[in-house]
């Protein structure tokens, strides 16, 4: 029987040779990777590979305009859903009102509102008193 730690050993040096085999054997545009040996490729495979290529990248220029109809879409729907927020019944209301008071009030009845904010200093007070 192996020992337990004999066979973390064995596993560790075929993780660690596997490792060392995918980083010498590295795919390029060339050369077609296989676990016996690496070749060059031929006309029809390199061939074959450009039209996969392009294919793809049609693929990917179809998704991406897609997506880009898709945001449009949503943001146009976002705007509608805004626009109608706007013109709802609540929000509506309050406008209404703030627009009639602002309608129908003076500049004399503003100020009279307002007069809480004033500033309440000694200099200001002084002023107010020789009105």
């Amino acid at each position: 029987m192996i020992c337990n730690k004999v066979t973390q050993k064995m596993q560790f040096e075929s993780v660690i040779q596997r490792l060392v085999f995918i980083t010498t054997h590295t795919e390029s545009a060339n050369f077609l990777c296989c676990p016996a040996c690496c070749r060059k490729l031929s006309a029809e495979e390199l061939e074959r590979k450009r039209r996969e290529m392009m294919d793809q990248a049609k693929q990917r220029e179809e998704d991406r305009e897609n997506n880009v109809k898709r945001y449009k879409r949503q943001d146009e729907q976002e705007k509608q859903r805004e626009q109608n927020a706007k013109h709802d019944r609540h929000a509506g209301f309050i406008h209404n009102m703030k627009l009639e008071s602002a309608a129908s009030s003076s500049l004399e009845d503003r100020v009279k509102r307002n007069i809480h904010s004033i500033q309440r200093t000694p200099a200001s007070l002084d002023n107010f008193m020789k009105r």
